[in-house]
């Protein structure tokens, strides 16, 4: 079979979405600022780095469970409940093996190694081992997680665990006997139960861990039966966060009474270092400050990695190694037909991009995990050590990934080869500057500085921020105005989202005020109010007080900031045209704006690719390209944030896009099955192309179609869908997720408007009168397109409140 690496065309696809996406909503006028962009910017890796490759090596081996349970006397349920998925005993990596024993004999330990790596199993053997011993009456372990996902997780994979045992043997595990969750999810009747009757195991946060100290009724939890405090990603206690863990530490031994807690720590990292020993060190030192304990270096067990290839401990043989890189690079042949080449390019991948040896004090020798690199930096490597050309190195790199993807998915006969990750980064624009010159001398850069680079010689010179208008590709100048010195300073406050107002009676008195700046375009004061919308002049053809603060006016600027009103007041000064924010008119192709608009839907910089749309994009580009590459079945995205309120967010963000992608799926489905939809017949060809189970919408799964119950759901289903359709097709001024109708996927006519338009009582009207039949209907339909774009629209779910407030009270 061909060797496609299945991680590379993901990323690969994944890469063009983004690339796509950002470029999507980047339109610049000028072509000198446009072809700047595409060179430093568009066309370049700096916003889509090149990916990082890591390799996860397999661990070093340690002993079965059951043969370490004899070894050291434990209970005989242990390893008849932790096993496998066929009922056997687990075999134990080295460091689970290191570490259970460490805690059997009453050591507070610090487990750092990779994800995936069964850190769980350190701390629950030697939990559930004292639970059969022992029997405590009370809770014996607190385990501490930094989210609650991390809580519902560990509490399924405890629940799958009991379930098994029970299949292979153990029956009588109840589960809520042995652990519970606790973490402010629970009903007041849970937490009631848990009180009465608390189990061994409590699965809980650092937040409620807290509450648990001071609230009364919560005070039996912790007592004399504790014996085992487990906290989980250590890493993350760090800082304000890490010294109210430290105290929390201190407060739960002094409320158990017992000062031979046992603690467990649990990281994929906690400390870098150049050597073991530095590590250990470190990492002893910061969980002994955490835990308020002594823990030595020693007790610190890191991750032991074995190498997969024969010979890890000889030199590779260069002259070997250039002669399969070159068989491989000018040729057809796969790494499954090329026999002992395939050994030697492993050996020096094993040894170059994965493994690095580390000497321990006592002689011995680990294996650890090297740092990632990208795949051009491995080409590079191999590159210098054979002398082939980077590019063809660069080829057997990629087919050297495509092969060890195709071990691991058992497409070629197993080997014993590690997982290939791929970290993929996207960053955000950085938005670009330029100086207040002519178009054609202006400096622009990326870089985000107050004065542009100069030599002695020269006048210094302010670098502004530019904007771009949404409609033309107009760049416009941040400027803060002083009307008082007439100084014109870099606005340096982040792009807005919001709607910007009029100075209230408070700022009356503030001198400085936001704007902006044009240069180079064709603008006369004296004919302003011929260019100026129809909304912002009064039936007299005078400008409205409303809008008389927001009139652009022709001024002349210095590359320093000055601002006149003349050029006889500063001869070298270069006219410009200024406007106060909220920006209210392109100078360039005349979009007017109202007040309600807010200023990034009028105007887009270089870096104004949103955080959550940016997660979405890449979230369903991946599912996409898993499904295209048949792994429909493995096809999860995990979505990570660093706080609550973010994730909170981002959910949120992610439901509502799917929801109106499905709504505008289905939309477009209907119209490309029937052609023509007349618009009362959209909702029910909608829900027929949503292929909705009454699981879906219904409050019971059970309603059988026809019934009377399940006519007034779908009923409710199909208001519910025409009003968010209404909602869908109004003009919101969105910017990532423009309607059907701007994507040009559907048109949207009005039945008997030709009929209307051709009329001959239009002939006794002067004006609509001396026009033909097509132009009023062209009029027309501009006006009801106007019309319905604000929701305009005769329809019972936007006029009648009483009818909004059933569909309501009937969707709940």
């Amino acid at each position: 079979m061909s060797e496609r690496h299945t991680a590379l065309t993901i990323q690969s696809a994944v890469t063009e979405a983004y690339k796509e996406y950002v470029r999507s909503f980047i339109r610049i006028r000028d072509e000198r600022i446009r072809e700047h962009v595409n060179a430093e910017l568009l066309d370049s890796d700096r916003l889509w780095p090149q990916p990082i490759v890591q390799l996860n090596p397999p661990y070093e081996m340690g002993r079965p469970l059951d043969e370490l349970a004899r070894a050291e006397q434990m209970h005989e349920n242990v390893p008849r409940f932790f096993t496998d998925r066929s009922g056997q005993p687990i075999h134990l990596y080295l460091h689970q093996d290191e570490a259970i024993c460490k805690v059997l004999a009453g050591r507070s330990v610090v487990v750092t190694s990779g994800t995936g790596s069964g850190k769980t199993l350190t701390y629950f053997v030697p939990i559930f081992n004292h639970i059969w011993q022992r029997a405590p009456g009370g809770v014996c372990a607190i385990v501490v997680y930094p989210t609650n996902a991390l809580v519902n997780s560990q509490l399924n994979w405890l629940r799958e665990a009991c379930s098994r045992a029970a299949e292979h043997g153990l029956p009588g595990l109840d589960p809520d006997c042995y652990f519970r969750r606790y973490t402010g999810q629970e009903s007041d009747e849970e937490k009631a139960a848990i009180q009465k009757h608390p189990p061994y195991i409590l699965l809980t946060n650092y937040m409620m861990l807290e509450l648990m100290l001071l609230r009364p009724k919560e005070h039996m939890l912790i007592g004399k039966a504790l014996r085992f405090v487990v906290v989980d990603e250590l890493h993350t206690y760090r800082g304000r966060t890490g010294a109210d863990m430290a105290l929390l530490m201190r407060r739960i031994r002094a409320r158990s009474g017992r000062d031979d807690l046992i603690y467990i720590g649990t990281s994929a990292t906690v400390a870098s270092g150049d050597t073991p020993a530095d590590r250990r060190w470190a990492t002893a030192e910061f969980a002994s400050l955490l835990f308020g304990v002594d823990i030595t270096p020693s007790d610190v067990i890191e991750e032991s990695l074995r190498p997969w290839v024969d010979g890890s401990d000889q030199p590779v043989d260069r002259e070997a190694l250039r002669r399969a890189v070159e068989q491989l690079a000018g040729s057809g042949t796969t790494l499954a037909e090329a026999g002992p080449t395939t050994s030697v390019l492993l050996r020096w991948f094993q040894d170059s991009v994965a493994l690095e040896r580390e000497e321990l004090e006592d002689g011995s020798v680990r294996y650890r995990r090297r740092k990632p690199r990208s795949i051009d930096d491995a080409a590079r490597a191999l590159a210098d050590a054979t002398g082939i050309d980077s590019d063809a190195a660069r080829r057997v790199v990629e087919r050297l990934l495509d092969w060890i993807a195709i071990q691991r998915s058992g497409l070629e006969p197993t080997r014993d080869v590690p997982a290939v990750k791929l970290h993929q980064f996207f960053c955000q624009g950085s938005p670009v500057y330029a100086t207040l010159e002519p178009p054609d001398q202006r400096t622009l850069t990326f870089e985000p500085a107050y004065y542009a680079a100069a030599s002695t010689s020269e006048q210094p010179r302010l670098l502004y921020p530019l904007a771009f208008c949404r409609h033309c590709g107009q760049e416009y100048y941040r400027v803060e105005y002083d009307r008082e010195t007439g100084q014109l300073t870099p606005d340096q406050e982040p792009f807005l989202r919001r709607v910007v107002q009029r100075r209230d009676d408070d700022d009356a008195c503030s001198t400085r005020e936001r704007g902006y700046i044009a240069v180079g375009v064709d603008w006369s004061d004296e004919s302003v109010e011929d260019r100026l919308p129809d909304e912002w002049l009064s039936p007299g053809g005078r400008v409205t007080s409303t809008y008389s603060d927001r009139i652009p006016r022709t001024v002349w600027v210095t590359p320093l900031g000055q601002c006149y009103a003349s050029p006889e007041d500063r001869p070298d000064a270069i006219p410009a045209v200024y406007q106060p924010a909220p920006f209210g008119l392109c100078i360039s192709c005349g979009e007017a704006y109202t007040r309600r608009v807010s200023e990034y839907a009028k105007l887009t910089t270089l870096s104004a690719e949103g955080r959550s749309t940016t997660a979405s994009l890449v979230a369903l580009h991946a599912i996409w390209a898993m499904r295209a590459q048949g792994l429909a079945d493995q096809a999860k995205v995990l979505i990570f944030a660093d706080n609550r309120q973010d994730a909170a967010l981002q959910a949120g963000h992610f439901n509502d896009l799917v929801a109106r992608l499905r709504l505008r799926c289905a939309i477009n489905r209907a119209v490309q099955k029937h052609g023509r939809v007349a618009y009362r017949d959209l909702p029910e060809a909608i829900v027929r192309e949503l292929c909705l189970q009454p699981a879906d919408f219904a409050r019971s799964a059970e309603l059988k179609p026809g019934t009377w119950a399940y006519q007034r759901a779908e009923e409710t289903l199909r208001d519910v869908i025409r009003y968010r359709l209404l909602e869908d097709l109004q003009r919101e001024g969105r910017v990532i997720l423009p309607t059907l109708e701007e994507c040009g996927l559907v048109r949207i006519k009005y039945l008997g408007l030709t009929e209307a338009a051709a009329d001959a009582a239009w002939q006794n009207l002067t004006t609509l009168g001396a026009l033909t039949a097509q132009q009023r209907e062209e009029l027309f339909e501009v006006l009801f397109d106007e019309l319905r774009l604000r929701l305009a629209v005769d329809d019972p779910l936007l006029i009648d409140g009483g009818w909004r407030k059933k569909l309501q009270n009937d969707a709940a």
